[in-house]
């Protein structure tokens, strides 16, 4: 009988350490549910955030697209101002002179502008050939010279801020 109370007293002490280890787990799941439920909030306001900040830069992206070209408008116009004066004067004074002086001025003022921007000219006579640079349009024979020399320039060709813009077009010798 005595081995039949201590089976029984073992029992209920295992069923007790049971119950303590089940409530033990119960706890630590709970916790571990509570701290996946903070993850999830946290990460549901790291990702508004980082939304409302997309949208505030694609917002910033589109004024600065909008309003990017500005300078060169307001250097437009001045040309145009220019050119104007340069018209009405050449008909005030039937002066042909006054209009290529203006003309003269504006050609000077947009090729100013323009390399303060960036823009280079290509150039291109007497060079070698460059198919990056230039665009052969024409070929010539001339034994005196050099093969893949250009020998003229059909049109100037353009590098803004070192890329290719408008390559030259040129008329290079073949021999």
């Amino acid at each position: 009988m005595e081995e039949n109370i201590s089976e029984q007293v073992e029992e209920i002490i295992n069923d007790e350490n049971k119950v303590e280890k089940e409530e033990s787990l119960e706890d630590k799941i709970e916790k571990l549910e509570a701290e996946i439920n903070e993850w999830k909030k946290e990460y549901a306001i790291k990702l508004a955030d980082f939304e409302n900040y997309k949208k505030r830069k694609d917002k910033e992206f589109s004024e600065y697209k909008k309003y990017a070209c500005e300078s060169l408008i307001v250097k437009q116009v001045e040309s145009i101002d220019v050119l104007s004066m340069a018209t009405q004067s050449a008909r005030s004074n039937h002066d042909m002179d006054a209009l290529l002086e203006g003309l003269e001025m504006l050609k000077n003022g947009m090729i100013t502008y323009l390399k303060e921007e960036g823009l280079e000219e290509i150039i291109a006579e007497n060079e070698k050939y460059d198919p990056y640079s230039h665009q052969a349009v024409s070929t010539v024979s001339n034994e005196d010279m050099e093969n893949d020399v250009i020998v003229s320039v059909l049109q100037k060709g353009y590098k803004l801020k070192g890329k290719v813009i408008r390559p030259a077009m040129v008329v290079i010798n073949k021999k």
